[in-house]
């Protein structure tokens, strides 16, 4: 791993895996690879280990109560971060409630041994070959698909932390089977000094994203982080690039959210883009980097209004 995002990634491990409170119907679609999981999906109304996209995953169930084709949300954890972080944060109890199935996925494991996930742009973080972690996720919601009935129009993923800024990655290349993704407490890449972002040029298939950052993060703030070994980008960056890729026509307020390093604005809303998707981001006045309560349902709300078409 390069210097610079061993920096950020140590900032980041200081901080992550923290519990609430703390710091259309198909069969397989296509859109991954099925493999064998070793999962049970006639156990209802309880969380289990197994394996999804060749990786040991949590996956939980809803009540038998709950019936027909069923939403997927997939949380991703932060770095170093495990498939217990989204119990801890109450996704189970969430989907219990709001009638969807829940994957803790398993990230990937860095050259040092931290469990993180293929962010833009961490490349020189792994021993060979990068993993391609969307592909694998992507694998995940096939090998659900192949087992269950699922509704392939509210396929999302949610991700704190490394896990937004995976989360942001799933949004540029994973639209063609995510519905909308919904970064908190991340924005779009770290890129190294000297290095480059890894950004694609272009996006294929295009999502709905909100996403949302602690106003009092110092970890992932808000106007962004420049040293001399890493620059982990703002939100008016992260914001430029949607505009630009996705083709979104207006910006509401047009102005930065950032002026002279601090934050001006708490909402900011790109609109008209492909697909007819929209971008939104928004912070939360008091809270650092963590996992706020209440925000479960927040995330769910809009997944729920931004399903496919």
């Amino acid at each position: 791993m390069r210097a610079g995002i061993r920096v950020a990634m140590a900032i980041l491990c200081a901080c992550l895996a923290i519990p609430q409170g703390g710091c259309g119907s198909s069969s397989y679609s296509g859109g991954g690879n099925p493999g064998t999981s070793n999962c049970d999906f006639t156990k209802k109304g309880a969380q289990q280990s197994c394996s999804l996209g060749s990786r040991t995953s949590l996956l939980y169930l809803p009540p038998a109560t709950c019936s027909g084709a069923l939403p997927v949300v997939i949380y991703l954890h932060g770095a170093p971060g495990d498939i217990h972080e989204g119990t801890n944060n109450g996704w189970p109890t969430t989907a219990a409630k709001d009638c969807f199935i829940e994957v803790n996925a398993k990230g990937s494991a860095l050259s040092d041994g931290v469990e993180s996930w293929h962010i833009y742009n961490d490349s020189s973080s792994y021993s060979g070959t990068p993993p391609d972690d969307v592909a694998q996720l992507k694998s995940v919601v096939a090998e659900i698909e192949a087992s269950t009935s699922v509704d392939a129009k509210a396929i999302f993923a949610v991700g704190f932390s490394a896990g937004g800024f995976m989360a942001s990655r799933v949004a540029a290349e994973g639209g063609d089977i995510f519905a909308a993704t919904f970064p908190w407490a991340a924005t779009l890449y770290m890129q190294d000094a000297g290095g480059t972002t890894g950004l694609p040029a272009t996006v294929a298939n295009a999502t709905n994203i909100e996403e949302m950052n602690g106003a009092a993060d110092s970890t992932i703030p808000i106007c962004g982080l420049t040293n001399s070994s890493v620059t982990v980008s703002s939100v008016d960056t992260t914001l430029n690039w949607w505009m630009s890729v996705l083709g979104c026509i207006t910006a509401t307020p047009a102005t930065n959210v950032c002026v002279g390093g601090q934050p001006v604005l708490t909402s900011k809303t790109l609109s008209g883009c492909n697909g007819g998707v929209t971008v939104q981001w928004s912070s939360v006045t008091g809270v650092n980097h963590s996992w706020p309560s209440g925000l479960n349902d927040t995330v769910w709300s809009y997944f729920n209004s931004h399903r496919k078409p």
